[in-house]
């Protein structure tokens, strides 16, 4: 059963929260649990925690490892343990 989303709900810093675009209300399209979002319809997209912009770059193209750069934005660079990029790993979702 998909949990109840809060109205509402509290984005984490400058994340964004969007309907999952995989599933309809949690359930995917077999009628199982969706793995995108958990089960839970909603996901959460982490942004720069300078300027909020979505768009940013993994610095080595595939992880946090290396750190990220805000690619449209500010260009600020940070780091996977800068405060405001933790933040938005909310585990409420």
């Amino acid at each position: 059963m998909t949990a109840e989303t809060p109205s509402p709900l509290a984005v984490p810093g400058p994340a964004h929260v969007q309907v999952c675009p995989d599933c309809a209300t949690g359930i995917d399209s077999d009628g199982d649990q969706c793995t995108s979002c958990n089960g839970n319809g909603t996901q959460i997209w982490r942004a720069c925690p300078r300027c909020g912009d979505l768009a940013f770059d993994y610095i080595n193209g595939r992880d946090e490892t290396a750190g990220m750069r805000c690619r449209l934005g500010c260009g600020h660079r940070w780091r996977a343990d800068d405060p405001g990029w933790r933040l938005q790993q909310s585990t409420a979702f």
